[in-house]
């Protein structure tokens, strides 16, 4: 059982690509059954972003609007360089830097590959690769754009903790954004962040998927911290260090989840549409993915 609490938290190496159809598959597969979930259970706002489904641990945890901001100065702030050694959040440290992109400096970088998870489906067809942006998109739940350094495919699997840090702007009306930390075809982790502000910590048993650790970032209104601002840059870090799953927006720290981790076979940045026949988009204008420092 995971135990949640609220705290008092590409220089270019080889680009992305696809992370495999079979693991995709589970994937798509396990999350198109929580949508349906949530689309009977109405117990989500439009866009489907923060999954409102009991918990074997006694269902959603709400947030206090005291939470106390306990990451680095400035390490929230989107465009702000992160480089090995520093701290980020709950005295997790960054390890080697396997993966940093900026795209708003141009000439945008092409040679990101990423693949929505069904059969025959050319893999830019996920992303458009604009001026100072690297575009995902999405046309419905069972189609997702995937990032992930091409070392952590190439030479699995990829380090047990990690730290992946992402600056943006959206996602659209009806879409999601988020990091999986570890994932194999048995189990997975994950931090999913909606259009609408909020946000749910995700722990995947086979294909049951539970969310002890939920949020509204912007139904907040008495804590005085950065928001999700859909039309200006945002920075999302989500980390995997010593049992526990941590997320923070904008220097605001989202929560730890404490849980046990599955083995270790990808860790991905994912883009999806909530809603079929929905299209939608994230614009991604910076990405680093490093090994968390033990």
């Amino acid at each position: 059982m995971s135990e949640a609490w609220t705290p008092q938290l590409w220089q270019k190496a080889g680009g992305v690509v696809d992370i495999g159809r079979s693991m995709r598959r589970i994937w798509r597969e396990t999350f198109l059954t929580v949508d349906a979930q949530v689309r009977t259970s109405r117990r989500l706002v439009a866009g489907g972003a923060a999954a409102i489904l009991l918990a074997a641990c006694g269902g959603t945890t709400a947030l206090p609007s005291d939470i106390a901001v306990i990451c680095a100065a400035g390490v929230g702030e989107p465009g702000k360089t992160v480089s090995t050694g520093s701290n980020i959040c709950n005295d997790v440290t960054l390890g080697a830097e396997t993966l940093a992109v900026d795209f708003s400096s141009p000439p945008t970088n092409d040679d990101l590959v990423e693949a929505y998870p069904g059969q025959n489906t050319g893999p830019h067809d996920a992303a458009t690769f604009e001026s100072g942006a690297a575009v995902l998109h999405s046309s419905g739940p069972s189609q997702e754009a995937d990032v992930t350094p091409r070392t952590w495919l190439e030479n699995p699997p990829p380090p047990s903790d990690v730290v992946v840090v992402v600056d943006f702007m959206g996602p659209s009306v009806g879409s999601t954004i988020g990091v999986a930390p570890r994932c194999s075809d048995g189990a997975c982790i994950a931090v999913t962040l909606g259009d609408d502000g909020k946000f749910s910590f995700g722990d995947r048993e086979g294909s049951t998927w539970k969310y002890p650790l939920t949020g509204d970032l912007n139904g907040d209104t008495s804590y005085h911290a950065p928001r999700l601002d859909p039309t200006k840059e945002n920075r999302l870090i989500v980390w995997l260090s010593n049992g526990s799953m941590g997320a923070a927006l904008n220097g605001r720290l989202l929560g730890t989840l404490k849980l046990k981790a599955p083995s270790v076979k990808q860790a991905f940045l994912f883009h999806r549409s909530t809603s079929d026949g929905k299209a939608s988009q994230v614009s991604l204008t910076r990405i680093y993915f490093f090994a968390a420092a033990r």
